[in-house]
């Protein structure tokens, strides 16, 4: 980190993934194929998280990390996601299902050497917890 150089603050749209019951997919088809599981999921993912002018910060186990600049493109790329998700579910075994939650909040947030730091991290992260299976959870500060 260069010292000299002061975290910028701005606000932004955080958002988070979390691929549900990933635990017990590595428990029960082995760690390669889980592996495969979280990579096919940043895989369909990504793609999105562009498409809306979001940045992929960062993959962090089982979870994507994303931001965007205005919340209403998070809400439109987490929508998509879990579309594209359901049709990716659709016709295949229970090896292949992915069902993921998504979590989103704005507000202001630090900006430092590639990394976002702040509560709106933490709320995101914890929406993603709260959310249903399938489900996307927004705080009130995306709603207006």
């Amino acid at each position: 980190m260069d010292k000299n150089k002061e975290p910028s603050s701005r606000e932004i749209a955080v958002l988070f993934t979390d691929v549900a019951n990933s635990t017990e997919y590595f428990k029960k088809y082995g760690d390669d194929k889980g592996r495969n599981m979280l990579k096919t999921h940043v895989d369909l993912v990504s793609p999105y998280i562009l498409a809306f002018d979001g940045f992929l910060l960062k993959t962090v186990g089982d979870s994507v990390m994303a931001y965007f600049n205005d919340p209403a493109d998070a809400l439109k790329a987490a929508i998509c996601i879990q579309q594209t998700l359901r049709k990716f579910r659709t016709g295949k075994g229970d090896e292949e299902q992915i069902h993921i939650r998504i979590g989103i909040d704005y507000g202001k947030t630090l900006v430092e050497d590639g990394d976002i730091f702040g509560d709106v991290v933490n709320i995101a992260s914890r929406l993603t917890d709260l959310s249903d299976i399938d489900g996307i959870l927004i705080s009130e500060n995306v709603f207006s």
